[in-house]
């Protein structure tokens, strides 16, 4: 009835985002679960983590299971501070101070899309006869579509 669960639908392009950080992914652990959907074949909630082969580690979380919408909210620790992604935007925070980096000029679009929902389909739509280039590559987005097919093979399900 869903089409997918909380990995394939809401969760993919956090999963690029992390594995365009980290690269090729070494090991998963974790596991996805059905908290508040049971009577359904898929997962409403999810708590991963991703090693991967440079020594980076990632953990993710996320559920469908809140009240009202919320953004996703991205944090890299680095060793002089650490960058979020939240509400559209990129934030540098250094000892303590908060300074915003770029803004997401979204356009007419919900808010969770982000601007690179319109700028794929304008690609793909612009790419069909034309013989142009998609603004990402079938390669590159079939990279998250594998870890989510790692965590699913798993049989985690619970």
């Amino acid at each position: 009835e869903s089409g997918g669960g909380l990995l394939i639908n809401q969760a993919i392009h956090t999963i690029d985002y992390l594995q365009d950080i980290g690269g090729e992914i070494k090991s998963i652990s974790g596991g996805i679960s059905k908290l508040k959907n049971v009577d359904l074949d898929i997962e409403d909630t999810a708590a991963i983590k991703l090693e991967f082969n440079n020594g980076i580690e990632a953990f993710f979380s996320g559920t469908l299971c809140n009240f009202s919408n919320t953004s996703i909210s991205l944090k890299v620790y680095c060793q002089g501070g650490n960058y979020t992604i939240r509400d559209g935007q990129l934030f540098l925070n250094r000892n303590g101070e908060e300074k915003i980096l770029e803004k997401d000029e979204k356009g007419e679009i919900k808010d969770y899309y982000g601007a690179s929902h319109e700028i794929e389909i304008k690609s793909f739509y612009d790419s069909l006869g034309n013989n142009e280039k998609l603004y990402l590559s079938l390669s590159e987005s079939l990279k998250s579509l594998k870890i989510i097919t790692d965590i699913y093979e798993r049989g985690d399900l619970k």
